[in-house]
């Protein structure tokens, strides 16, 4: 009279398998750093557009299209925004003009 033990898996199933199974997910995608320039004035001279940014006390000049620093290039301005592509990542980020307090001398 000895008792059978019953199993609700499937044959060649092991009762260990869903035990370890976790739950990962992907981690989240790699993204632009904040913008850390401050607009300080722009030049127009020959039809061309030069633009002057500080960052962390470093100076730069640039003309669109061109980098700004080997992270970042500058694609355009208009009175409200500058637009740059941060390269590594290939994000465009955008810099809010305030005409009020740049670079009017």
């Amino acid at each position: 009279m000895g008792t059978q033990a019953t199993s609700s898996q499937s044959p060649g199933t092991s009762p260990y398998r869903s035990a370890s199974r976790k739950s990962f997910c992907s981690p989240p995608a790699p993204t632009a750093p904040p913008l850390s320039f401050k607009y300080n004035g722009k030049a127009i001279t020959d039809n061309e557009t030069w633009v002057f940014l500080s960052q962390s006390g470093v100076n730069h000049i640039t003309k669109i299209g061109g980098k700004i620093n080997p992270e970042y290039r500058l694609d355009s301005i208009n009175d409200d925004a500058i637009t740059m592509t941060y390269l590594p990542l290939n994000v465009k980020q955008t810099l809010t003009i305030n005409n009020k307090i740049a670079g009017n001398f």
